[in-house]
């Protein structure tokens, strides 16, 4: 490999830290997107809420292993590192976000267990992300 091309090489690796940005927001979208249409699927037909806890705890894995693909992705290497702490970012974000917004907000069982899913789903997304060839 020519000097040109590994410096070409080392100039597309960007810091691991705005792959998590990235992954995270990544995340964040696909989690706004999912809970707008099921906000417009309770408010406009006659489904109730019974299902909510469901929703919220597929759409937090869906969105921690898109996470966790993509920030293991753009890393290019150690997918199952980067991308438990990109699924821990998005679930402590979540949490915070509770205890900014929500008055009397605590740390249940149901926050734990979105730890858990941040973990699971993060690490998961990233060893897929790291063995997935760019194209």
């Amino acid at each position: 490999m020519s000097k040109s091309e590994n410096k070409n090489n080392s100039s597309e690796k960007g810091s691991p830290f705005l792959y998590i940005l990235k992954g995270t927001s990544i995340a964040y979208a696909i989690t706004l997107l999912v809970f707008i249409v099921y906000a417009f699927i309770l408010t406009y037909t006659d489904a109730n809420e019974e299902n909510l806890g469901t929703v919220i705890m597929i759409t937090v894995v869906i969105s921690v292993i898109v996470s966790g693909f993509d920030t293991a992705r753009g890393v290019k290497n150690r997918g199952m590192v980067w991308g438990l702490i990109a699924g821990i970012t998005y679930s402590l974000i979540m949490i915070l976000v509770g205890f900014c917004i929500v008055p009397d907000y605590e740390f249940s069982a149901n926050s734990l267990i979105n730890l858990i899913l941040g973990l699971v789903g993060g690490g998961f997304g990233g060893i897929i992300g790291i063995n997935t060839k760019s194209r």
